[in-house]
This record gives structure tokens, C-alpha cells and sequence, in this order.
């Protein structure tokens, strides 16, 4: 009898633990329908703030190429020279005109040196002058634009910027 008794009592704890499994899981299945109905808008790459992710990842890596004709880190080298020579400034051509400006998305694309945050930005053989001017023959700073941009220290003295200007919509 006393055997009966335990008995009962297990099947009636495992039911209750059963039940509340199965409760659980439909509490789990109805929230995970609930929230993939609301929020089942798709996020687009390429939104706010993505391209500035790109612009990064993407100085980051030509910064890390090893030049095939020094064997050195373009970084080593422009941290030495300061500017662009001959191989470094192809391939930031390469790099930064070949992903941005072809995909239509910008309407420029410029990479130079600058010495300190207040000085004027060098120009270099590789890319377009920074300072464009409008029909009136006004000088129009690029920082009048819709851009992006990433800047980087490349040693005591100077810095590198890459700066993508958007198409005017």
C-alpha cells in the first residue's frame, strides 16, 4: 500500500513538471511569433552609419597590405615618408577609388595628408584636390558636403584622412 502511495505521488509530480514544460514552451513559441511579427522589418546593409564601418575596415586593411616592392606594411612606409610615393598612392587608388567611386554610390572620393587638426590639407598626384569650385568660381570646401570620413595618425607630425562625399540626391 505504501508502495501505491509513492507511486501515485511520482506520477503526479511528473505530470505537473510535463505540464509545466509544455506551458513554457507554447509562452516561448508565442513570443517568438509575436516579436517576429512586429519587428519583421529587414535591416538593410548600407544604412546610417555603416559606411563609416566600410570607410574604417577598409583604411584599417590597405594600412595592413605589405607593399610588394619593399615587402614593408604601406603603414610602416607612410609613417616614415608622410606622403604617398609611387606604389603606396596606387594602391590607395586602388583600394578607396575602386570600392567607393565605381559603385556610383559617391560622387568623390579624396585620400590625403594633413599636419595637425588646423593645417591645410597637402595635395598629392593620386587624388582630386580637396577644394573644388562651384559655376560662380567660388571656392566650395568639401566640408560643405554630405561625407564621410575616417582620419588616422600616422606619426607625431601627420595624419591621413579618406573622405567619401555623397551624390547629391
Amino acid at each position: 500500500m505504501l508502495d501505491e502511495k509513492n507511486m501515485r505521488g511520482q506520477v503526479g509530480e511528473t505530470m505537473t513538471w510535463m505540464v509545466g514544460t509544455i506551458v513554457i514552451i507554447v509562452i516561448l513559441l508565442v513570443s517568438i511569433f509575436i516579436v517576429s511579427v512586429l519587428g519583421g522589418k529587414e535591416r538593410e546593409i548600407g544604412g546610417e552609419g555603416e559606411g563609416e564601418r566600410i570607410l574604417g575596415k577598409s583604411l584599417l586593411g590597405y594600412f595592413g597590405t605589405e607593399d610588394k616592392n619593399s615587402g614593408e606594411l604601406i603603414y610602416t612606409q607612410l609613417e616614415k615618408e608622410g606622403a604617398f610615393n609611387p606604389s603606396t598612392g596606387k594602391l590607395a587608388q586602388d583600394v578607396f577609388e575602386g570600392i567607393y567611386h565605381n559603385t556610383g554610390l559617391y560622387s568623390g572620393v579624396w585620400a590625403g595628408f594633413f599636419e595637425g587638426w588646423f593645417q591645410p590639407y597637402e595635395s598629392n598626384d593620386y587624388f582630386e584636390r580637396r577644394i573644388s569650385t562651384n559655376r560662380d568660381g567660388k571656392s566650395i570646401f568639401h566640408t560643405n558636403l554630405k561625407y564621410i570620413s575616417e582620419s588616422v595618425n600616422i606619426n607625431k607630425e601627420k595624419g591621413m584622412e579618406v573622405r567619401l562625399i555623397e551624390k547629391v540626391k
